[in-house]
C-alpha cells in the first residue's frame, strides 16, 4: 500500500490539485489580511501599489520555497524515504500554507526553516565521517539562527547529540562546531563595535522562556500545535521503532528526526509566547516523519489517513481564516 500512496502523490492530477490548493490558500490569506499600512493586500496590488504586507507575504512564500528545495535535496542525497518522492514537500506546503498566520505576517520561523534544514543536511553528511568542515558550517548556521531568534541556539544541544547518532562524535567535531558559532558572534561583535552600536543579541535572550510568561501567547496557534505534537510523536515513534526494514543508516536518521521533534516540542512548550516561530520548524520536521511512516507502513488505511490529514488541515485553515 506504500506504493499506492506514492503513486497518488506523484500523479499529475494530485500535483495540479496540490498547487491549486496552495495558490488558493495564499490568495485567501491575502484577501482577508488587512495590514497596518491600510487597505487589503490584493487591493493594493490591483491599484498599482505594493504595500509592506504584500512584500512580507512574498518573502514568506520565497522562504517556504527554499525549504521545499532543501527537503528534496535531503531526500535525494541521503535516501531518507528510500525512494524519490515529493511527499515531504507536499506535506510541508500543506502544513505551512494552511496556517494564515504564517504566510500573512512576519514569521522568524519561516526564515529559520532553511537554516534548520541546512544544518540537518550537513549533519547527515557526517555519518561515520569526521567531517570537521561540515561541523564548522553547522556552527556558522546555528549562530545565524541565534541572530534571527536567540532561543534557536538551544538546538545546538540536539545537533551535538546528533554526532553520536551519526557515529562521528569526536572532540574535534565538537570543537569545530563551537568555533563556527564563535566565528559569527565575534564577527558581528566587531562590526557593532566599529559602528558604535550593539548588534549581537544579549545571550540572556536565549533563555527568554525562563519566566514562562503566557500572557503573550497566541492561543490560536494551539490548534496547529496540538495536531503537530500528536501526529509528529506517533509517526516518529512508529517510523523509528516499528518499521524494521530500514538500513541502519536510515534508521539513525529517523531516530535523530524523532529527537528533533521532541526537542522542538519541549522548546515550544517552554517558550509559548513565541509558539508561532516554532511551528514552521515543527512543520518541516513532521513532514519528514509523516512521509517516512506513510510510505513504509503496510496498511490499507494509509491513503485514507493521508486524505483525512489533508482534510483536517483544510478545516483548520478555514477556521483560522474566519478568525484571522
Amino acid at each position: 500500500m506504500s506504493v499506492t500512496l506514492s503513486q497518488i502523490t506523484e500523479s499529475k492530477l494530485f500535483r495540479r490539485f496540490l498547487w491549486g490548493g496552495v495558490l488558493l490558500s495564499v490568495l485567501g490569506t491575502l484577501l482577508v489580511y488587512r495590514p497596518a499600512d491600510g487597505g487589503y493586500i490584493l487591493l493594493q496590488l490591483l491599484c498599482g501599489t505594493v504595500g509592506t504586507a504584500f512584500v512580507i507575504a512574498a518573502v514568506d512564500v520565497l522562504f517556504v520555497g527554499c525549504s521545499c528545495f532543501l527537503l528534496v535535496r535531503l531526500n535525494n542525497k541521503y535516501a531518507l524515504m528510500q525512494q524519490r518522492t515529493l511527499l515531504p514537500v507536499i506535506l510541508l506546503l500543506i502544513f505551512d500554507c494552511c496556517n494564515p498566520a504564517i504566510v500573512g505576517t512576519v514569521n522568524s520561523g519561516l526564515l529559520l526553516t532553511p537554516v534548520y534544514l541546512s544544518i540537518m543536511y550537513l549533519l547527515y553528511d557526517t555519518y561515520q565521517n569526521e567531517n570537521r568542515q561540515a561541523a564548522y558550517n553547522m556552527g556558522l548556521l546555528l549562530a545565524v539562527g541565534y541572530l534571527i531568534e536567540p532561543p534557536f541556539l538551544l538546538l545546538s544541544l540536539p545537533f551535538c547529540l546528533g554526532f553520536f547518532y551519526m557515529r562521528s562524535s569526536t572532540w574535534r567535531m565538537f570543537a569545530a562546531l563551537l568555533l563556527g558559532v564563535l566565528t559569527v558572534m565575534w564577527l558581528v561583535f566587531c562590526i557593532g563595535l566599529a559602528d558604535g552600536c550593539r548588534l549581537l543579541p544579549d545571550f540572556r535572550d536565549v533563555f527568554l522562556f525562563a519566566s514562562f510568561d503566557t500572557s503573550f501567547v497566541e492561543w490560536g496557534d494551539l490548534r496547529y500545535f496540538l495536531p503537530i505534537a500528536v501526529i509528529g510523536i506517533l509517526c516518529g515513534v512508529g517510523g523509528t521503532y516499528f518499521i524494521k526494514r530500514h538500513k541502519i543508516q536510515i534508521w539513525k536518521y529517523n531516530r535523530f528526526t524523532l529527537l528533533l521533534t521532541i526537542s522542538l516540542l519541549v522548546l515550544s512548550l517552554l517558550d509559548m509566547a513565541a509558539l508561532d516561530a516554532y511551528l514552521p520548524l515543527l512543520n518541516a520536521t513532521m513532514a519528514l516523519s509523516v512521509s517516512n511512516f506513510a510510505l513504509h507502513t503496510r496498511s490499507r488505511a494509509v491513503p485514507y489517513l493521508f486524505y483525512a490529514l489533508i482534510g483536517g488541515y483544510l478545516v483548520l485553515y478555514v477556521w483560522s481564516l474566519c478568525n484571522f
